[in-house]
């Protein structure tokens, strides 16, 4: 389980206080913020965020997230699209 903090800002100005994210990429891949599930249902949003996860504190390229989504026969628009 990967644990960190964060603190999310919105037109200059901060909307929420800094929470506690929580999110178990193990098995069924799971995030809560302050305890409440906030997992994406939606799968190209749960493999990005996976991915990332699982690539904590690392510069994902955007290729990476291309081949993650896609395969090796993406759209014309993955690049833009995953931008």
């Amino acid at each position: 389980m990967l644990f960190f903090n964060v603190s999310l800002v919105h037109t200059g100005r901060e909307v929420r206080e800094a929470s506690c994210v929580d999110i178990d990429a193990l098995g069924a891949l799971e995030v809560r913020e302050n305890g409440v599930s906030i997992t994406p249902t939606a799968p190209k949003p749960r493999q990005v965020l996976a991915l990332l996860a699982l690539h904590a504190d690392q510069v994902v390229p955007v290729s990476v997230l291309v081949e993650e989504l896609w395969g090796d026969k993406p759209p014309r628009s993955a690049r833009t699209t995953s931008e």
